[in-house]
């Protein structure tokens, strides 16, 4: 919904270059616009060719309002059409953890952005691959130092000396984790009830006890359509 509203069919360009008497120069006009429209072409704009400007404008607003924050690299080579191309960063690739000093100058470095003397950002400390991947093993991530100038991080403030976004999901995130749990257990009751025709009551002695008992000992038995449960 917020994409939607937000970024619609995406931003249009229009140039307004002016000739000496004030009047805007068509030609150059035409010029300007569709070199534009050809660069928001995926491979134009997008390091890996597969998203267009439109659809990085939709990907920053999605990272922005689910990580709090997006991170977008400016890759700046000669053999580009343009210069340059842009290529989104998933936020986990930078370190939060990361929290010491720069020992090639006085910089800090803090949660992986290093701050100067005046808390300046002059570089990102990202992970060469995604911490999170099943192929990274402990104690083997590999970082990369990227000069700021080169890096667009997009965040809300909300406090002095802020650093790194904070998503606005965190005051909600317990709540919906229990609702979750709470609409888990509502499914599982209805699918019991729905699937139990009736029940047997049997002689004493010979009572149910169960299907397959859990880690903790406790009993449990799945549930199909027209069961009869053995009570």
């Amino acid at each position: 919904y917020l994409e939607t509203q937000v970024i619609g069919t995406g931003q249009r360009f229009r140039a307004e270059p002016r000739n000496s008497d004030g009047k805007i120069d068509q030609e150059a006009k035409k010029i300007i616009e569709e070199a534009w429209n050809d660069f928001c072409k995926p491979q134009n704009c997008e390091v890996t060719g597969r998203y267009s400007f439109q659809d990085l404008e939709r990907l920053t607003l999605r990272s922005r309002k689910r990580d709090g924050e997006f991170l977008v690299r400016i890759d700046i080579n000669s053999r580009y059409k343009y210069g340059f191309k842009l290529q989104i960063l998933e936020s986990d690739l930078l370190d939060f953890e990361l929290n010491t000093s720069n020992k090639g100058n006085r910089n800090r470095i803090r949660m992986g952005v290093e701050l100067d003397s005046l808390d300046r950002a002059v570089a990102y400390w990202v992970y060469s691959q995604n911490p999170n991947s099943v192929q990274m093993r402990p104690g083997r991530h590999k970082h990369e130092r990227i000069p700021a100038n080169k890096i667009l991080h997009g965040y809300k403030t909300t406090r002095m000396g802020q650093i790194r976004g904070i998503t606005e999901f965190a005051p909600s995130m317990r709540d919906l984790k229990m609702l979750d749990g709470y609409d888990e257990a509502e499914v599982t009751a209805a699918r019991l009830g729905a699937c139990t025709m009736w029940q047997i009551m049997p002689p004493p002695g010979t009572e149910f006890s169960g299907d397959l008992p859990d880690q903790g000992g406790n009993v449990m038995f799945s549930a199909e359509p027209a069961m009869v449960h053995n009570a």
